[in-house]
Order: structure tokens, then C-alpha cells, then sequence
């Protein structure tokens, strides 16, 4: 049994679209993937920059990139300014092609950003090339090319092949409309096709979690200061439940392929770095600054986590304090998310005893967890018999619940 609660019909839907890419051989090599803000299948956002962010924020750490592309590249388009803030840092490289939009000038900061990105490891692709406009010295650093078929003549489409393929780069053939369009283009040596003649885009949707503004607002500041405090970061995400499981979620999916699950906040900081944090917490947040809303089930996750952990510290289990906090926190992520929590803690990297305990199964952790809520609904005498089972005294759970209670109540106020 869980503590989920129904569905919220006011809930935002969130919506990405995507278009595969293939190889010569019509296997699946990628998906680009779009902005759409309905069902319906088209570009309707006046801020090129804002939709940039909320592809990156919806794709990665709502859908999950293994489920909107599985093992194949994601194409995901930049603007000049999401390119010099760093964003591309937050997601693996593995599984990403930073497509770089035609109306980026190769000024001195963007070729700079951009050798950085290489040099990190990351594919760049520039969008609709055309020889006559200024690319300049970003086809120094391009993997790949993408042409528009529908805007160009067979000799153009030739030409481009002569003067880049020599060069090592690869081009995309977008916009094929045609068997012909697909023939020739690999007539020509083109090693990527996109268009219609494969598949239209895909609209995917799903539901976007409540969250807490303030608190997110405070950790964006934090991370942009000259010096952050990361450990005052890692204390704002333990606030913030949903965002604490999709960065968790994030590292921990096939993309990053890290031998061992990253099982605390800390640890998950410390492998992005303070530019990772940075570049993954303003895409999140940024991106939904809009339809976030306060709740009191984060206060309560939070007052939960915060319980479990003291807990622990009492009977002195050291490294499953961090354990038993994140299983208080994320024991109402199926409410928060509306999402079935078996299918939550299938993506979360919990010990199997808190797993277990999250699930409903007997154990250690499941009766602090039934501690904190029966605290929650003032069942003394049940209380003081599961303390008891846990070897401790009633004086002592007191005093911690209402250390944990102050505690939980911090995330409405954290500004």
C-alpha cells in the first residue's frame, strides 16, 4: 500500500516531439528532438531559447532519454546563448549531438565554447548549412552537417558532398521527401537521412511534477555564485524531493553507463562538478518556472526524510542514514509525480532493504518508515510499540520528529 493520491486533472502536460535519423543502411542512428507545446505536431514558441531549455529539461529528466531514444543519439538544437551558458554539460555525451541552429554567428566566444564542447567530447552538428552564409570556422569544429534538401538543387546538394565529406565530416540529408531525394543522397556520400519519406515527427506526452520555486531559485543562485557552497546545495536538494530523483535518475540512467549507482545527492554533485550542477539545475529550473506550484507533500517528504535520517543516527547505522533519507523523501513521489511508485523505484538507485520497504515488505527500514506515519496521524500507542521494536525510547523519537518537523517546514520559506 502507498500513501499516492489521485491524479490531478490540472496537472501541465508536457510535450516533445521527435524525428529519427538514419544511416546508409536505414538503421536507426538518432532521434532530433523538437518543441511542441500541444498535440498539435508544429514550432509554435516565440523564444527559440526557452524552447531550447524546455526540450532539454522535458526530454532528459521527465520522459528520460532512454525512453524517448533508447541507446540511439539525441539531436537536440541550440541557440547561441544556450551554447555559451553551458547547458550541453548536463547531459552525457554519450548520447547527445549538440545541434548548433544556422542564425549562430561564429564570434570569438561561441567558437570558443564550442571547441570546449569537442574537446569534452561532444558530437556538434550545424543545422541547415548553406555555403553562402557566414559558418566561418565552425566547420573547423563540426562532426556533422545537416543540408535541407527541400531548400537545394541537386548541384548544391553535390557540391556540399565535394568540399566537406574530403574534410571528415559527415553529412545529414534532412528533409527527404522522396525515394529519389534518398537515393541520390547516398549516391552522393551522405551518411545520414531525416525527413518525411522515413517518418513524420512523433508528439510524445506526459505530466510534469509539482515543485517549490523558491527553493529551486536558491540553489540556481547558490551554483552562480563566484565561490558556491556545495554542501549548502546538497542541503536545498534534500528539500526538493522531485528534483533529488531526476538528478538521481539522470546519472543513473544507461546514457552515463557509470559502474556503481550514484545512491547520494553528494555524490551526484561532486561527479557533475559545479558546472555540471549548474548547467543541469538552470535547464530544469528554468525550464519550468512557469507551471511550478508549492505543495504539501514536498513538506512532507522532506519532514519524512529528515525523520528517517535522525532515526538512523540514533541506532547508529552510518552509511544507510543517506539511504533512509532519500526512502522517507521519495515515500510520496508516486503523489508528487503521479506515476505508479513501482515503476518510480524501477529508475531510483535505493538499497534493496528500503526498496522493499517503500513496496510494503516487512523489515528494519519499513517500521521507521510506519514510525513517521503513524507520528503523522498522532497513533501514540502504535507508536510507542513500533519504538520499542526499534530498541529506542519514546523521549528520544519526540524530540526528532519535532527536529524533523522544523526541519520539513524550511521548504516553504527557503528564498
Amino acid at each position: 500500500m502507498t500513501d499516492s493520491g489521485t491524479a490531478d486533472a490540472g496537472l501541465p502536460d508536457i510535450f516533445v516531439a521527435r524525428q529519427p535519423v538514419f544511416d546508409t543502411r536505414h538503421d536507426l542512428f538518432g532521434y532530433e528532438l523538437l518543441f511542441r507545446s500541444s498535440h498539435e505536431n508544429r514550432f509554435d514558441s516565440p523564444d527559440q531559447e526557452q524552447a531550447t531549455l524546455s526540450v532539454i529539461a522535458n526530454s532528459f529528466f521527465v520522459f528520460g532519454i532512454g525512453t524517448l531514444a533508447g541507446n540511439a543519439r539525441a539531436f537536440v538544437n541550440f541557440t547561441r546563448q544556450s551554447i555559451l551558458n553551458d547547458y550541453a554539460y548536463a547531459l552525457p555525451r554519450e548520447c547527445l549531438v549538440v545541434e548548433i541552429l544556422e542564425d549562430v554567428k561564429p564570434d570569438p566566444d561561441v567558437l570558443a565554447a564550442c571547441r570546449r564542447l569537442k574537446s569534452a567530447g561532444y558530437i556538434l552538428a550545424l543545422d541547415d548549412f548553406d555555403q553562402r552564409q557566414d559558418t566561418g570556422e565552425l566547420l573547423d569544429v563540426a562532426d556533422i552537417v545537416k543540408v535541407d534538401f527541400a531548400a537545394c538543387d541537386d548541384r548544391r546538394r553535390a557540391s556540399y558532398a565535394h568540399d566537406l565529406v574530403p574534410r571528415g565530416i559527415a553529412l545529414l540529408a534532412e528533409k527527404v521527401e522522396t525515394r529519389e531525394d534518398c537515393e541520390q543522397a547516398l549516391r552522393r556520400g551522405y551518411t545520414y537521412l531525416q525527413g518525411y519519406f522515413f517518418a513524420r515527427p512523433e508528439v510524445l506526452v506526459t505530466q510534469q511534477a509539482p515543485a517549490l520555486r523558491a527553493g529551486r531559485l536558491e540553489i540556481i543562485r547558490e551554483l552562480h555564485r563566484a565561490q558556491p557552497d556545495l554542501r549548502k546545495v546538497e542541503d536545498l536538494f534534500r528539500h526538493d524531493p522531485d528534483l533529488t530523483y531526476k538528478l538521481l535518475r539522470h546519472l543513473n540512467s544507461a546514457a552515463f553507463a557509470f559502474r556503481s549507482q550514484i545512491q547520494t545527492i553528494w555524490r551526484a554533485i561532486t561527479i557533475l562538478g559545479e558546472r555540471g550542477m549548474r548547467a543541469w539545475t538552470s535547464v530544469v529550473v528554468l525550464a519550468g518556472l512557469g507551471g511550478d506550484r508549492s505543495s504539501e507533500l514536498v513538506v512532507t517528504s522532506v519532514t519524512r526524510g529528515r525523520f528517517c535520517e535522525l532515526i538512523g543516527q540514533e541506532l547508529r547505522l552510518g552509511a544507510q542514514c543517506e539511504d533512509l533519507f532519500l526512502m522517507g523523501l521519495f515515500s510520496l513521489i508516486d503523489a508528487i509525480t503521479r506515476r505508479p511508485l513501482d515503476e518510480l523505484l524501477s529508475a531510483l538507485p535505493l538499497s534493496e532493504e528500503a526498496r522493499r520497504a517503500l513496496l510494503g515488505t516487512p523489515n528494519r527500514f519499513r517500521l521507521i518508515l510506519e514510525l513517521i506515519r503513524v507520528y503523522e496521524r498522532g497513533q501514540w500507542s502504535v507508536a510507542d510499540q513500533l519504538i520499542g521494536n526499534l530498541g529506542l525510547r519514546s523521549s528520544q523519537i519526540s524530540s526528532l520528529y519535532l527536529d524533523a518537523a522544523k526541519w520539513g517546514n524550511q521548504s516553504r520559506h527557503i528564498d
